[in-house]
């Protein structure tokens, strides 16, 4: 048989899978280019800019130079996978560039670091398809291909995995880990092989480099291993696959924190963490009130349908539903007890309620009994139309030229260079001047950043001088120099304090009107046709002539 027939074969058997990895390819890659060449995205700069130090120090553990790492605040897994595509980029781009030394290259990269944050993107979209696959794969295993098949679309087609799988982020690796073992943890039941013990334990340690939390997904494995396994007690107990899966799993998520020791410090002792925080009943309560508004709010169907397909399960199969909620359940006491809670945490656990959400869709069309292939299209559609006309807006949003873009562009097109300019965001990232540098570091050093050395060194003619309030926290010694103001509204909120005198008698010489909520950020108490209504994206941007 020739392979272009082995081919349609294989497609007309998984057309619909495909399509359904086509359709969340898609959502997530529509927009990644947001904020170009802004940097608007919290998180990514540490990943991003984690994985750009490694090449700067030439140096793949933090914990040799941990001063230098200080922004990476993440295990070292997802830095060491964007290695293997920013080194080529970088070999790439001093081959065919006008380089004379590395350190140009390097200040270059440092001024201009863009396109390494798109790459990072991309890498992203692609973990984030290939968990829907995954999603579908372990559904079908654990019950039935329609049933895997549901539960692919609905995370295809989920806010908070579509929202998280535009920017560089760790939910969707540490998810992709956590579902190998989900996966691997049900094949053993059929193929109980020391191979996929010794896959497991992998994956435990990877998913703990990606994010130490997901390496709670080996629990899955062992309570499939000693409750789900048809041996018995002492064989399962005495297995010497089971001692290779715990032995690696410890070993490698060892290494996630031997690599980098002061950040699993930080999150298991330090600021990241409320483990000596005074507890009572009351603050967990309001975890476990958060993370149900957060679903009821963000993922209204997957809720809906994941209490459904819980309660049939209940009565189909207990156990079964045991196993599948468990990390839920956990998770709360995780949060309060460890941790903290934060919208996008329930990454942690979605799949799990996504997989019973499309066994609770696939029951109710057995009981509907729907036959016809266009009637059960119409219901398909019905069910997931509201989730995919917020995804197809939040695409189309982040197409659009962020406020802070279109106020830097106003700036460099209409004030000349050297104007004096207070800020209350740095992410105006105006090019400027030496002489600002130097009096900014003459007032507070600390508050200087890379890109700020180097624009100090080069002294760059077409340039500003520039005053970042919520870098220095502080005005300017010398105000009554300052020309303009440019104010965005999301600092604002935490750094009004710092500008308040200044509008006084400040004359607004142009506007750029945004949205209320900051596209970048997830809002647990509102809908999302709520956070995407009125269709724009970035801040309020207020531009001030101060004399």
């Amino acid at each position: 048989m020739l392979l272009i027939d082995k081919l349609k074969i294989f497609i007309r058997a998984n057309y619909l899978i495909i399509l359904i990895l086509i359709l969340a390819f898609i959502l997530r890659i529509w927009g990644v280019a947001y904020g170009w060449p802004g940097l608007f995205v919290g998180d990514e700069k540490s990943l991003v800019g984690g994985a750009l130090k490694m090449i700067y120090e030439r140096n793949i553990f933090p914990v040799l130079e941990p001063d230098a790492f200080r922004l990476l605040y993440y295990p070292v897994l997802i830095p060491w996978i964007l290695l293997i595509f920013f080194v080529p980029w970088t070999i790439f781009v001093y081959l065919t560039g006008d380089f004379s030394s590395l350190s140009v290259l390097r200040d270059n990269f440092i001024l201009n670091p863009e396109v390494f944050f798109l790459i990072g993107r991309i890498v992203n979209v692609v973990f984030a398809t290939i968990l829907v696959f995954l999603i579908y794969k372990v559904g079908t295993k654990i019950f039935s291909k329609p049933v895997g098949l549901f539960s692919a679309l609905l995370y295809a087609v989920s806010w908070l995995p579509i929202h998280q799988g535009h920017f560089v982020k760790h939910w969707n690796i540490g998810a992709f880990f956590g579902l190998l073992i989900l996966y691997l943890a049900w094949s053993i039941l059929n193929n109980p092989s020391r191979r996929n013990y010794i896959l497991a334990g992998l994956m435990v340690g990877l998913a703990g480099l990606t994010d130490y939390i997901f390496a709670i997904y080996g629990l899955i494995f062992a309570i499939i291993h000693f409750l789900f396994l048809k041996q018995s007690w002492p064989d399962k107990f005495f297995s010497k696959s089971f001692w290779i899966f715990v032995l690696l799993s410890v070993v490698i998520f060892s290494l996630s924190i031997l690599s980098y020791p002061q950040e699993f410090y930080r999150l298991a002792f330090g600021e990241d963490s409320t483990a000596t925080a005074v507890k009572s009943l009351v603050g967990f309560w309001q975890v476990i009130s958060e993370i149900f508004f957060t679903l009821y709010h963000l993922e209204t169907v997957i809720l809906i349908l994941s209490l459904i397909g819980a309660l049939i399960l209940f009565f189909k199969n207990k156990k079964l539903l045991y196993l599948l909620i468990i990390i839920p359940l956990i998770s709360p006491f995780l949060y309060y007890f460890l941790l903290h809670f934060e919208t996008r945490y329930i990454l942690l656990f979605l799949p799990f309620l996504t997989i019973l959400a499309g066994y609770g869709w696939f029951r109710i069309i057995d009981q509907l009994k729907i036959k016809s292939r266009i009637l059960l299209l119409v219901f398909c559609l019905i069910i997931i139309f509201l989730p995919l006309k917020n995804a197809v807006i939040f695409g189309t949003m982040l197409t659009q030229t962020d406020t802070r873009i279109l106020a830097k562009n106003w700036v460099a097109s209409n004030l000349p260079y050297g104007s004096k300019i207070i800020t209350n965001s740095w992410e105006f990232d105006l090019m400027r001047n030496a002489k600002c540098i130097y009096d900014q570091q003459q007032f507070r050093n600390l508050s200087l950043r890379s890109q700020d050395y180097v624009m100090w060194q080069r002294d760059l003619k077409e340039s500003y001088c520039v005053w970042p309030l919520d870098l220095i926290l502080a005005l300017p010694p010398n105000m009554a120099d300052y020309e303009y103001y440019l104010v965005d509204s999301y600092t604002a909120r935490r750094f009004a304090y710092l500008g308040e005198g200044l509008l006084k008698e400040a004359q607004l010489i142009q506007e750029f009107k945004g949205s209320p909520y900051a596209i970048v950020e997830t809002w647990p108490d509102n809908f999302v046709h709520e956070i995407l209504a009125n269709r724009r994206t970035g801040p309020d941007v207020k531009i001030y002539r101060l004399k």
